[in-house]
């Protein structure tokens, strides 16, 4: 049985469905991971994370993200991960929308 998810195609059972996914080490374009892993990928933006990257013995990368950090676990489902990604970016929307200038300091 190959567990391994196909990313040859777009997911087109599920229109919208996309999940979004920060990758580092063997996954960026380029490196040996990538095209087994990140094939059939929509779109590459840089980004930034918190945490602290070190190489194991065998080369291998490894991020450690504070746990305060974390948003939420992924599982083994993509369409899951997909809705709890969904459920976390409307959460924090309303956290990261600017104040109405009614309610900024000093009025």
């Amino acid at each position: 049985m190959n567990d391994q998810l196909d990313t040859s195609q777009p997911d087109t059972k599920t229109p919208g469905a996309s999940l979004r996914l920060f990758v580092y080490g063997t996954l960026k374009r380029g490196c040996w991971n990538h095209d087994r892993f990140c094939r059939g990928v929509l779109d590459v933006q840089e980004a930034v994370v918190r945490g602290r990257l070190y190489e194991m013995p065998s080369g291998t990368p490894v991020l450690e993200v504070p746990e305060a950090d974390v948003l939420a676990h992924g599982t083994g489902d993509p369409l899951v991960d997909v809705a709890t990604q969904a459920r976390s970016a409307g959460h924090l929307a309303s956290y990261l929308e600017p104040m109405p200038e009614s309610a900024t300091a000093g009025d």
